[in-house]
């Protein structure tokens, strides 16, 4: 499945890629767990993603317990990687 994120984003999570729309040239890889948490995010909008949910699935269904600070590092990878393929520092 693909995701169009405001019709400037393309989202590939099996290749954990943002692309961007206007600019094909322009891509940026996600960290697995950033691709696992936007896919979360995503499949849940616009409803609001629990922090434990997140826990959960991203990682607990591997088997790991992780610190929540590994939680805010996906999301400013995700947060990052949004402005870069997005061309914007919004």
């Amino acid at each position: 499945m693909l995701w169009i994120i405001n019709d400037t984003i393309k989202f590939d999570p099996d290749k954990h890629k943002l692309f961007s729309l206007g600019n094909p040239d322009l891509n940026v890889t996600l960290t697995i767990p950033a691709s696992r948490c936007l896919t979360l995010l995503l499949e849940h909008s616009p409803d609001v993603v629990a922090q434990k949910d997140f826990l959960t699935q991203v990682w607990g269904e591997e088997g790991m317990i992780v610190p929540v600070n590994t939680l805010y590092q996906n999301i400013s990878i995700i947060r990052r990687g949004l402005r870069v393929a997005g061309e914007t520092d919004e």
